[in-house]
């Protein structure tokens, strides 16, 4: 049987693209951080199917920052210290199709190199090894998708990297039982079997709407920005006032195209009337978390986008805690509903 084994680096240097990996990794339970969550990515894109067991990758911590697309910040070391520390610690849970449950830690030790310049202040080279167990499983795993590092570079949120994922292992179904070409959806999920999927805690986000505010609708709408060729919309099931399920349709996207225009999700919809309703606080508060980041470099340097897409997520929330009992008073508008046509009468 192929096994798995560490790829030697090269003498020239490479810079990996993508990571083939397991569609069941992308539908696994867990939760990681996003750097902690690029690294395995990245030490993934490094493992080849080959004769012997040795489960140890190797790689630049420069080959990691440029293989993400990152950007070095003002504490880069603290940062690919603190992810290596979360990878260590992690777990990760497998449901296989016979109904049996794994769990796991990705990985048995990490190293990091000391850079041997002078005036640097870094690490020189990351050293991983996944545990071996996790790695014979990952032998028998059937179904495989290529995940584009840049793109999951350009993420941000630990949320939003799980749906890219998720969405990427369901893309085999693009066109296929009765979905239109290039479109697919990821199973149908209740809130609470996709609070498990991610591994949030139950006493995080136990109220329904910030559950789908922080969870579903701002990572998506991070992710449907960030132009990496794809675009994911959720419908939700409801059964009265109840949210209890939701299901995601996903489509792929050009790139350079306009981005897609989707019926606004609700979080969308209550975001514009607070923005319309106390416009001159929502430019304060976005101005100053701007100045704040600007003043304070973060571990890793971010793109003028992003910290603009963050910041207004930053406004947005220090409106609802301004104004609590807004929302009693003003009630959310809601999408409208198609009328149907009335039947032409029976001749």
């Amino acid at each position: 049987m192929a096994k798995l084994k560490a790829q030697p680096l090269p003498v020239a240097k490479v810079i990996p693209e993508y990571t083939i990996q397991p569609n069941a990794i992308s539908q696994a339970m867990y939760n990681l951080g996003p750097y902690a969550r690029k690294l395995i990515a990245m030490a993934m894109s490094m493992i080849t199917i080959k004769d012997d067991d040795n489960y140890k990758v190797s790689f630049r911590a420069s080959d990691f920052i440029e293989a993400l697309g990152l950007e070095r910040g003002g504490n880069t070391k603290v940062l690919i210290k603190a992810a290596v520390k979360e990878c260590l610690r992690s777990h990760i849970d497998i449901d296989h199709d016979n109904g049996d449950w794994e769990g796991y830690t990705w990985f048995t030790h990490s190293r990091l190199e000391a850079s041997k310049l002078e005036k640097a202040n870094g690490w020189e080279r990351i050293v991983m090894t996944f545990n071996p167990e996790l790695g014979e499983v990952l032998k028998t795993l059937k179904g495989f998708t290529q995940v584009n590092l840049l793109d999951m570079g350009k993420l941000q949120s630990r949320y939003a990297i799980r749906f890219y994922e998720l969405a990427l292992s369901y893309s085999g179904f693009a066109g296929k039982n009765g979905n239109p070409p290039g479109t697919w959806y990821i199973r149908d999920t209740t809130l609470e079997e996709l609070r498990e999927l991610f591994k949030i805690e139950p006493k995080k986000y136990r109220d329904t709407k910030n559950f789908r505010v922080r969870v579903i609708d701002r990572p998506i709408k991070e992710l449907n920005a960030a132009r990496i060729g794809l675009h994911i919309e959720p419908e939700y099931d409801r059964r009265g006032k109840w949210l209890i399920g939701v299901r995601f349709k996903c489509r792929w996207v050009g790139r350079d195209e306009p981005l897609p225009v989707t019926p606004a999700t609700e979080t969308e919809r209550e975001e514009e009337q607070l923005r319309a309703a106390f416009p001159e606080e929502f430019e304060t508060y976005k101005a100053e978390y701007i100045a704040q980041k600007q003043a304070q470099p973060g571990l890793f340097a971010e793109r003028q986008d992003s910290i603009e897409l963050v910041a207004e997520v930053d406004a947005y929330e220090k409106l609802r805690a301004a104004h609590p009992d807004f929302f009693k008073t003003n009630k959310t508008t809601k999408s409208p509903k198609t009328k149907k046509r009335p039947s032409k009468p029976s001749k």
